[in-house]
């Protein structure tokens, strides 16, 4: 008795050939334990094609939660280093330069500390809506690119009734 041919198919992100299988138990992997950027399996996270083989529905949010990941909400660069989930190293250095009021030369960092400020948001996933108040930040867009680096579901974001960012 021979075993079952196991049906292989070609994979362009990972640059190799897999059983089908095979697949669907990466991108199973991948959505359980989420992998490092250096980890195969990286490319498994928004695979359409690992999810169907998973028999999975594949949110449609997850590409564009990708997308955001590796980009700094403060300067939105593209970074593949993100200091405490929030910062490019870039952007921590001139965060940190404005916490203790002083840069390398022994100044504070006045472009810097005239742009910070706080702002409001409200903040709605579907269920429910909530307002988020963040000290510290150069604009609204950098609250947003927060929660949108870290959304699960759609989100929707406005500026809360008769509430204004001081």
């Amino acid at each position: 008795m021979t075993a079952p041919a196991l049906e292989m198919m070609r994979c362009d992100k990972r640059s190799m050939t897999l059983s089908k299988a095979g697949c669907a138990r990466l991108w199973l992997s991948a959505q359980e334990d989420r992998p490092k950027e250096w980890e195969g399996r990286f490319a498994c996270i928004g695979c359409r094609v690992g999810a169907m083989g998973a028999g999975k529905p594949m949110p449609v949010t997850t590409e564009a939660v990708e997308a955001w990941r590796n980009v700094c909400p403060r300067c939105r660069r593209p970074a593949q280093r993100m200091i405490g989930n929030r910062f490019c190293v870039s952007c921590w250095n001139r965060n940190r330069e404005a916490t203790v009021m002083k840069n390398s030369k022994g100044n504070p960092p006045q472009v810097l500390l005239a742009r910070l400020h706080s702002e409001i948001v409200a903040v709605s996933d579907g269920a429910a809506t909530r307002v988020v108040r963040e000290e510290s930040v150069v604009d609204l867009a950098e609250i947003i690119v927060l929660h949108a680096r870290a959304a699960t579901g759609a989100l929707a974001f406005s500026r809360p009734a008769a509430v204004h960012a001081g």
